[in-house]
């Protein structure tokens, strides 16, 4: 009711309310504060992710095929014969397989990490020290391609990651399951 009464009051004096108009500096002043609206292309902005999207999986390809082409020249350029061809094409396909096997944990503790950032900054020290010994094993493979000790190092040395990885996954995966076990039973507590 009280409502209708004001309203009423507004329509009835309206002229009233209308009688001054204010100065043109007054809209001016008004103009200079207010910011330019920006609006979002969607479609230009779609496009540009999907071409980061291709340009990253080129690039993965491209790397990848650039460090199969290295890895067969550094395994072709020594003098070996039909054996430790056999050897290195074995070696080659262990190198393929651990290396998408650790690519595919590192990306799952990474993402179970989240936030975590020390325990990222680990897996990637430990990966160094692994690496370094990795590119000595390599040299020591050049110098005499039939050592079958130094193979098995190499090979040796890609379980090593996919354990650390393994387990790490594990811990993060239970650390996961007792958080969301904790919250349950808070919800529950009285």
């Amino acid at each position: 009711m009280k409502k209708d009464m004001l309203e009423n009051f507004i329509r009835n004096h309206r002229t009233e309310f209308d009688d001054q108009i204010p100065s043109s500096d007054v809209w001016q002043s008004i103009q200079k504060d207010v910011r330019p609206v920006r609006r979002i292309n969607w479609n230009s902005m779609l496009w540009k992710a999907a071409a980061m999207i291709v340009i990253f999986i080129g690039s993965y390809f491209f790397h990848d095929l650039v460090n199969q082409k290295s890895v067969k020249q550094t395994y072709m350029e020594t003098e070996i014969d039909s054996e430790d061809l056999e050897k290195a094409e074995m070696l080659m396909e262990a190198e393929a397989y651990y290396t998408s096997q650790i690519d595919n944990r590192k990306q799952e503790v990474f993402r179970l990490a989240g936030s975590n950032r020390e325990l990222v900054r680990e897996v990637n020290m430990e990966f160094d020290d692994l690496d370094k010994a990795l590119k000595e094993l390599k040299q020591d493979m050049n110098d005499n391609a039939s050592n079958e000790e130094v193979i098995e190092a190499m090979i040796q040395n890609y379980r090593i990651k996919l354990m650390i990885l393994e387990e790490m996954l594990t811990q993060l995966k239970n650390t996961d399951n007792e958080n969301e076990t904790k919250e349950q039973n808070h919800g529950y507590e009285i």
